[in-house]
């Protein structure tokens, strides 16, 4: 039975997905986050704009979490074989629960630029929050994501959770929670323990 295991965090794949994204990071933050943030809120009114319904944006924020609960059903009904991808999703999500607090409490601790979160009409406009690398809501959808797919491939289960981490991923730079690039790492970091879980 496979399980999260530490240790594979250190393999081919994940060591592939860091690098790829640090590429990516490199060469295309600064004018993706700047592009997409001014797409989503007017600097000078200081407010959001181009917002999601409420419907939409209720399932961004919380589907990953009903994803979840519906892991614990998966427990029950299905047999050994396919109750093993709902097992690692509960599983990891709570690896990733502590890790992604440690990650934003290291960057903020060092104060590090790629961690200030975008401006929005929640936020005082004069001020500079961090905690927004890596964003903990695509750490675990994009956790999900990718379990599923190595375990389903292309079929039901897997669209059903790639459809919630697009309506994730537009709820988090919708709502200016963070930039894309702090969306991206959050999505490397569900993959790196995707890619561990499954290759255990």
């Amino acid at each position: 039975q496979r399980r999260v295991r530490v240790q594979n965090i250190v393999s081919f794949y994940t060591l592939a997905v860091i690098v790829g994204i640090a590429l990516i990071q490199t060469i295309t933050r600064p004018a993706l986050d700047r592009l997409v943030h001014e797409f989503f809120y007017d600097a000078s009114q200081h407010k959001n704009i181009n917002q999601m319904t409420m419907w939409l944006k209720h399932w961004g924020r919380y589907g990953f979490k009903y994803l979840r609960m519906l892991s614990v059903v998966g427990l029950i009904v299905f047999d050994a074989d396919l109750k093993n991808p709902f097992l690692l999703l509960i599983q990891g999500s709570l690896w990733i629960s502590v890790l992604k607090r440690q990650l934003k409490s290291i960057c903020d601790e060092f104060q590090f630029e790629a961690s200030i979160r975008p401006k929005c009409e929640y936020f005082d406009p004069k001020g500079v929050f961090y905690g927004g690398t890596p964003s903990g809501h695509m750490c675990h959808i994009g956790y999900a994501f990718l379990l599923f797919y190595l375990r389903f491939g292309f079929s039901v289960p897997t669209c059903v959770v790639g459809l919630q981490y697009c309506l994730t991923l537009l709820y988090v730079l919708s709502s200016n929670r963070h930039f894309l690039s702090q969306a991206m790492m959050g999505t490397a970091v569900g993959w790196v323990f995707a890619f561990a879980a499954w290759t255990a």
